[in-house]
């Protein structure tokens, strides 16, 4: 090999790294649309809920409403497919509201999210909307608002 190959083949390989240097720092940070990043788990329920419809409300934000989104994977670790309870269980014994679509709890980073069999429009709207007001809540606890 002669020298200018050999110049060149480190410079190939000093902006591949670079890149990669690059590219990993954007995913992990989320700074970037350019990889939709966003480390939630969802507890769904499989008897009475659809999980994919919460993995579908995610999307919709993530396209429709980016802080929106960023503030949802900012906040919140994790999303339950349960009932909402009044207070933390470990602490008394809950409440549970059914007739809600859902709540936040203070002082956590987890949503529940009222078990839905459909997985219509309508129903990823609603869903998307909900995860908006609920992530807002978490958004303003944290913040101290």
């Amino acid at each position: 090999m002669t020298s200018i190959t050999k110049n060149i083949r480190n410079w190939l390989i000093f902006i591949l790294i670079l890149f990669f240097t690059w590219f990993l720092w954007r995913s992990v940070t989320g700074y970037a649309g350019l990889v939709p990043w966003c480390n939630i788990k969802i507890h769904g329920d499989i008897l009475r809920g659809n999980e994919s419809t919460i993995k579908r409300a995610i999307a919709s934000l993530r396209k429709t409403d980016k802080p929106v989104y960023k503030n949802l994977c900012a906040n919140i670790d994790h999303i339950y497919e349960r009932y909402c309870l009044g207070s933390d269980w470990n602490l008394t014994s809950p409440l549970v509201w059914m007739e809600k679509p859902g709540c936040y709890v203070k002082g956590t980073h987890a949503i529940y999210i009222t078990p839905r069999k459909q997985s219509s429009y309508s129903q990823i709207i609603d869903l998307s909307k909900d995860l908006k007001i609920f992530s807002g809540h978490a958004k303003e606890f944290w913040d101290g608002n």
